[in-house]
């Protein structure tokens, strides 16, 4: 658990959570210690990250937000509610993809070495707390951003139930309130189901009004067979299915790209393909593990990037990218860091070890880069 993006994550306690319940999101002992300190205007450990660029007078995650957000009363939820997924993306985690757990083998985050993944502990919060917490959010709190990953949270058993169930549970204290539901999804699921749920929202648009919006974030970072072996599980026709019924039916529509080494290669083609659809914006994360980020590339891939900005530029795209035009930046991350680079190779063998693929089928381009390094 953690209260923002940059606050040291809090393991949960089953001794708490059973003594407090639902309160135990908000007032478990780390939460309440961090509170403290801050008030006292101790330097708290868990707020590291944000320390770090005001003690050099920078503006922080903290400082930004306090600006934007000081008059607003809203809440913002965002849950992992599940590793229940059917995909193994190459860069996931066991602990974020059930798939991938079944392999029982995966590449190490620091050292690239496939390695057996420990059994991880439950956490035993439940659907229960959440709604618990929900009702009892302060009557004064007009704006509910509800978020959702996961795994694949559309594939979690009752999935459409429990979300219109959480939704109607703040409604209930205050109709005039807003509701803002966000889900990340691989964009894979069952096309019956998808459009099952999308009638059950279409059904509360219509209840709360504008007040009820969905936002949908769909994870992709190539095309086709390409998209098929970074996203192993992934079929791209379903994808494809998928993703109009989002286009259709959600009010706002992004596509999230985690940039990898085999981001780059072709990288306009992506942007080509779907900036034909309306009203869709690109944003971007990197891997957390350093021997998956393009870091690893060497030279010859920044005319890839040059290319990109060249056909952004001529198409009229820069209002696209959310928050902002980020891929005038990739560039300076390409610097032949040749030490993760072996990690990436090593890595990428042990994957197609495990998933019984083979990455020179499906990226040629990157044959004579990957046997460069040793």
């Amino acid at each position: 658990m953690s209260h923002c993006c940059k606050f040291e994550y809090i393991q949960p306690s089953e001794e708490e959570i059973n003594l407090l319940g639902y309160k135990y999101l908000d007032f478990n002992k780390e939460t309440v210690k961090a509170r403290q300190e801050l008030t006292q205007g101790i330097q708290t450990s868990r707020c590291k990250d944000c320390w770090s660029y005001e003690n050099n007078n920078q503006q922080s995650w903290r400082i930004k937000q306090n600006k934007v957000h000081r008059a607003s009363k809203f809440i913002n939820l965002n849950l992992q509610i599940s590793s229940l997924c059917n995909q193994s993306c190459f860069y996931c985690l066991p602990s974020l993809s059930s798939s991938i757990k079944k392999f029982n083998l995966w590449p190490d985050t620091t050292s690239g070495e496939l390695i057996i993944y420990p059994e991880e502990t439950r956490s035993k919060i439940t659907l229960e707390h959440i709604t618990d917490f929900v009702k009892n959010i302060p009557t004064e709190t007009t704006q509910f951003i509800f978020s959702l990953t996961g795994g694949e949270p559309f594939i979690i058993d009752n999935f459409h139930e429990s979300m219109k169930y959480i939704i109607e549970v703040f409604f209930a204290n205050n109709p005039n309130r807003t509701v803002l539901l966000c889900i990340s999804t691989n964009t894979n699921v069952n096309l019956k189901k998808l459009i099952d749920f999308y009638d059950m929202i279409n059904v509360l648009k219509e209840k709360y009004k504008d007040r009820f919006t969905i936002r949908i974030t769909s994870s992709i970072e190539n095309l086709e067979e390409r998209a098929e072996y970074v996203r192993g599980g992934l079929v791209w026709s379903n994808f494809l299915e998928n993703f109009k019924i989002h286009n259709t039916n959600a009010d706002h529509h992004n596509i999230r790209l985690t940039i990898n080494p085999f981001t780059i290669s072709k990288i306009t083609d992506f942007f080509k393909y779907f900036s034909s659809y309306k009203n869709l914006e690109f944003l971007y994360n990197y891997t957390f593990q350093k021997f998956w980020r393009i870091e690893v590339l060497d030279d010859r891939f920044k005319k890839e990037l040059v290319n990109l900005e060249e056909y952004i530029i001529s198409n009229n795209l820069v209002n696209r990218f959310d928050p902002y035009p980020w891929y005038t930046e990739l560039e300076k991350f390409i610097i032949d860091d040749k030490k993760n680079a072996r990690l990436f190779k090593q890595a990428i063998t042990g994957i197609d070890v495990v998933r019984k693929t083979n990455w020179r089928n499906v990226f040629p381009e990157y044959i004579d880069w990957v046997d460069s390094i040793n």
